[in-house]
């Protein structure tokens, strides 16, 4: 199967799902255990993707 990469809104649902589970392999990784739900949405609080939306950037999916 080959797949493709292209431009998503960073609000979306498939962006939010990445992030999401980007943020709680990095609070993991470098915080302790496993992150709970409350703490990956702190850190994606503290850390918005903002930049990740044009005009300042363009976030992309592998599907």
């Amino acid at each position: 199967m080959e797949g493709q990469i292209g431009p998503a809104p960073v609000d979306g649902a498939e962006a939010r799902e990445v992030l999401r589970a980007s943020c709680a392999d990095i609070v993991g990784r470098y915080h302790g255990p496993a992150a709970t739900a409350a703490e990956v949405a702190a850190a994606m609080a503290d850390e918005p993707s903002d930049a990740l939306a044009p005009p300042h950037g363009r976030f992309l999916l592998a599907r």
